[in-house]
């Protein structure tokens, strides 16, 4: 089955560097017009566009429905971003003034013991789940609108071996599951 992964247009959060997790910040005007200009690809490779129940990725896949015509599916809580704990609200820079041993080069460690944070075999069980699902949809091709942090894992867990690239707002990222 082909998927492919979207990461939500951008935020007023994502601009400021303040980490969303489960809460939600509005799409950004560039962030609405990032989803127009990707409808025009998605028109042509896409059966279906689901999408993670949080707000960003939910109106990100509704603007790429509507300028594509593709049809929108489910919002599913299989592909929500991992729920970050006192992060939340908070900006990344701040943050690393003050606890830089949660972050590896300026990038948060998957294990950091940040109070509230999702565990992370917790956050790769829901994406399996998720997984799973989609295997029950049959030979479509799904468009998912969904998270950083959910690209980020689909690439450790289905493509070990390769790098992970650059995961920019809007970006497409496709898989053979």
């Amino acid at each position: 089955m082909k998927i492919i992964l979207i990461k939500h247009a951008e935020t007023e959060w994502n601009k400021a560097s303040i980490y969303q997790g489960w809460l939600d910040s509005p799409l950004t005007t560039s962030g609405k017009n990032q989803a127009k200009e990707l409808a025009k690809f998605i028109k042509n490779q896409a059966d279906v566009i689901i999408s993670s129940d949080l707000g960003r990725s939910i109106e990100t896949a509704m603007i790429l429905s509507a300028n594509s015509g593709v049809i929108k599916g489910r919002n599913l809580f299989y592909f929500r971003e991992r729920c970050f704990g006192i992060l939340e609200g908070k900006c990344k820079w701040k943050i690393m003034e003050t606890n830089p041993d949660w972050f590896i080069h300026n990038k948060l460690n998957d294990n950091a013991s940040v109070p509230g944070i999702e565990d992370i075999e917790i956050f790769k069980s829901r994406l399996l789940a998720g997984a799973n699902y989609l295997k029950k949809l049959g030979n479509k091709k799904v468009a998912i609108v969904t998270h950083g942090g959910v690209i980020k894992l689909f690439y450790v867990m289905f493509r070990s071996a390769e790098k992970i690239p650059e995961i920019k707002s809007c970006s497409i990222h496709c898989f053979n599951i």
